[in-house]
């Protein structure tokens, strides 16, 4: 069969488009593209991995063969179905007539916009030639405050809980893309920093988040299979800045907070049981160096011992809500340091204004430990006797402390009086 010019022509045409689109490079969205731009983070991955746990089959077979690609689309239907955040996952978004504005609607649509607050202060971060977020931006008053908030994607989570509120799948969309962008825009470095990206302190912070969005989103499809690779190649990047011996000492038990979220959601990981372990020695640690025996923080001001508080609140929340079972001592001293600031707090709510401290409510951190501990006393105190039962105590002292109070009763009209009689803070003293 003779074929004419015509068809001679449609042949040349279609092979041709079929050469161009069999080059075309793969979507940003594919595992296919992260192994083409980044094959060191993709083999680091699988390195840290304990291939030898069950489920993980698939996985070791592909990575044995050495078909990366293969290995990463294994590891996503893995994370898909298995149980590793079973505390943090979500089923689908809401159906249609469920759908509703979420309380926190204004701020979401802020940042579809690039428009961040942090600290009161509004800005919209720039975006490079690239089309990404400018990661070096430091708000309008070149504040390394506002950008530490900025690395921490707080924001992100918002936008990822947003869509269980409303469906609209925009804003995984834009989780999706911008931890992309993140993690390929953010390199960890090899020594001890405070930039704002890799600060220890910050990269606790970060992946108290990640984790969260990470298994929210896990049956959401807009979720892409490059950003799930990529987000969980930059976990072992995020336990050697925990670990790194480099980090100022006092930031322990804030870094050590992200390394128990590493080690319990991520178990897959070979190091896991280790950054545990390690995580749980050095709160201990901290209990025995920097915590009195009447569980008072040493640096003697009830901010920052609120904050330790929360801290241990949840390195061992996090414990018992992944199945886990945390240090007896951990729970102990935990108790201990609410305790202190539910016997110390005013009638009004607030704690004392000791050293370098402000005039903050504390009902609501001793309203959440009360259901972790089931201390009717501590109810009976946050609700100025309505609820709960009468404490056996009034008046309190702290000997190591040097602390003490002394009050008329529990009601919001009582009259309350602090006495600091102890040593000199640790840190933070005026």
């Amino acid at each position: 069969m003779k074929l004419t010019g015509v068809c001679l022509y449609m042949l040349v045409l279609t092979a041709a488009v079929t050469a161009a689109c069999s080059s075309a490079p793969p979507p940003v969205t594919s595992v296919q593209w992260v192994w083409d731009n980044y094959p060191d983070r993709v083999t680091g991955l699988f390195d840290a991995l304990d291939l030898t746990r069950p489920g993980l089959e698939g996985v070791k077979a592909a990575v044995d063969r050495e078909d990366w690609p293969a290995a990463c689309d294994s590891l996503v239907a893995y994370y898909r179905r298995c149980d590793s955040g079973s505390w943090l996952r979500r089923s689908q978004p809401p159906t249609p007539n469920e759908r509703k504005s979420g309380p926190r609607q204004k701020t979401t649509d802020k940042t579809m916009a690039d428009v961040y607050e942090f600290g009161s202060v509004e800005a919209q971060v720039p975006r490079t030639e690239e089309g990404g977020l400018d990661w070096t931006y430091q708000g309008p008053n070149d504040s390394r405050t506002w950008a530490l908030e900025l690395h921490q994607h707080a924001r992100l989570n918002d936008l990822a809980r947003q869509y269980f509120w409303t469906g609209n799948s925009d804003y995984v969309v834009r989780v999706d893309e911008t931890l992309r962008d993140w993690v390929v825009s953010n390199p960890c470095p090899d020594s001890t920093v405070r930039d704002a990206n890799w600060s220890a302190l910050n990269a606790a912070g970060r992946i108290r988040q990640w984790d969260d969005i990470f298994y929210l989103l896990q049956n959401v499809d807009e979720f892409s299979p490059s950003t799930r690779i990529l987000m969980l190649s930059s976990v072992p990047d995020h336990a050697r800045t925990l670990l790194d011996p480099g980090k100022p000492v006092e930031w322990g038990p804030g870094t050590m907070t992200g390394l128990t979220e590493l080690a319990v959601s991520w178990p897959e990981f070979r190091a896991s049981p280790e950054w545990l372990d390690t995580a749980t020695r050095v709160m201990l640690a901290e209990l025995d160096d920097k915590i009195y025996p009447d569980f008072v923080h040493m640096q003697l001001t009830s901010h920052y011992h609120r904050r330790v508080a929360m801290y241990y609140e949840t390195v061992v929340g996090t414990q018992r809500r992944a199945g886990r079972k945390p240090d007896p001592r951990l729970v102990e001293g935990l108790e201990g340091m609410w305790d202190y600031l539910a016997y110390t707090m005013r009638p009004d709510g607030t704690g004392p204004m000791n050293n370098d401290s402000d005039k903050h409510s504390v009902v609501a951190h001793i309203v959440r430990a009360q259901d972790m501990f089931d201390r009717n006393d501590w109810l009976y105190i946050t609700t100025n006797g309505r609820e709960g039962e009468r404490p056996t105590r009034l008046s309190v002292g702290y000997p190591w402390a040097g602390h003490a109070v002394m009050r008329s009763g529990w009601d919001k009209d009582a009259h309350w009086s602090f006495f600091d009689a102890g040593p000199w803070g640790a840190k933070h003293q005026h």
